[in-house]
């Protein structure tokens, strides 16, 4: 019996895989970042807003997209902002502040969103709080998901 192997190297390079690594500053569009993105993390007063902000700037990705980064952690989903993308543009800085030196963007208490992708259409981004650990009462979070009736 004869095992055929599928040709991988006709495969097709989808968003996910661009994320991988982050964008390299050559080869990215010339459009300006988003002014959400440029400002974000400058307002001290506003940190709970933050998540909501971040939710804006998803938003705009999947204008523009038609659906949300993709990649499977922090440090990918903003690669894929920072200009990892099919058009090379970055939505994002690439040097910002709130940017561990892994990619990760921070919150205001040094600790990395989380962003959860409930569905094609929904997400969620959450913030430790200042206990800095996840799931816990000072969460700040944020979703796109619209309520159920009677909620």
């Amino acid at each position: 019996m004869k095992i055929i192997s599928p040709d991988t190297s006709k495969s097709r390079i989808g968003p996910a895989d661009i994320a991988q690594q982050p964008p390299r500053p050559e080869t990215l569009s010339q459009d300006p970042s988003h002014p959400l993105a440029v400002s974000f993390g400058d307002d001290p007063n506003g940190l709970a807003a933050e998540p909501a902000l971040l939710m804006e700037i998803f938003n705009s990705y999947r204008s523009h997209f038609g659906a949300f980064p993709s990649g499977e952690d922090n440090p990918q989903i903003m690669n894929a902002l920072m200009g990892a993308n099919p058009d090379r543009l970055a939505i994002f800085p690439l040097s910002h502040p709130r940017l561990a030196a892994n990619g990760a963007l921070l919150d205001a208490w040094k600790s990395p969103f989380f962003f959860h992708f409930i569905s094609k259409d929904h997400m969620e981004i959450r913030s430790p709080g200042p206990d800095r650990e996840i799931y816990t009462d000072d969460d700040i979070v944020v979703s796109n998901r619209p309520k159920e009736e009677g909620r």
